[in-house]
């Protein structure tokens, strides 16, 4: 990993760009950061309009609130690209975050409004080939309060942001 750019903000959250297997790639991490756990993020670019603010900052306040560093993998996908390529992407994040040392169960899956579906996909994608399943999805959302929605009934974890702390037992 080559850094190209880091930057240190007011509340002490680092971040570090970098390109991940061609990827545009951003380490998000709290100054204190939990141990061994990682939020793989996956940041669609360029879907109706160019804000990828907003993402910026929920992923952001996400590292903050929780303490747990996150990877967030950025995409720029236009309604005419093929979303295959983008869940092709979003599994070689994971793969390379298990190649660096990160265990399955320490690893959960993020994306927001329209990219929430990767996260789904790739989970659907691990289960049906037998692979090793992350600890599980996070709803970026405060407006999704239902405990339980039908992924669940797959096997598929999916924890609120407010509750990741104590799920994880951090």
């Amino acid at each position: 990993m080559n850094a190209t750019q880091q930057n240190i903000d007011p509340f002490g959250i680092s971040y570090t760009k970098f390109v991940l297997k061609g990827m545009e790639a951003e380490w998000i991490i709290p100054k204190k950061p939990a141990p061994a756990k990682v939020i793989l993020f996956a940041k669609i670019n360029e879907v109706l309009v160019n804000n990828p603010k907003a993402s910026d900052t929920l992923i952001s306040f996400t590292a903050l609130n929780t303490g747990i560093p996150a990877l967030m993998v950025s995409y720029h996908f236009k309604l005419k690209e093929c979303f295959e390529g983008a869940l092709d992407n979003f599994k070689l994040a994971y793969e390379w975050l298990l190649g660096e040392g990160y265990a399955p169960e320490d690893i959960i899956l993020a994306c927001d409004s329209p990219g929430g579906c990767l996260t789904v996909a790739l989970l659907s994608i691990l289960n049906e080939n037998q692979e090793p399943l992350p600890q599980g999805g996070l709803k970026l959302y405060p407006e999704e309060t239902r405990a339980a929605i039908s992924y669940q009934n797959h096997g598929f974890r999916f924890m609120g942001m407010n509750y990741l702390k104590n799920i994880l037992n951090l």
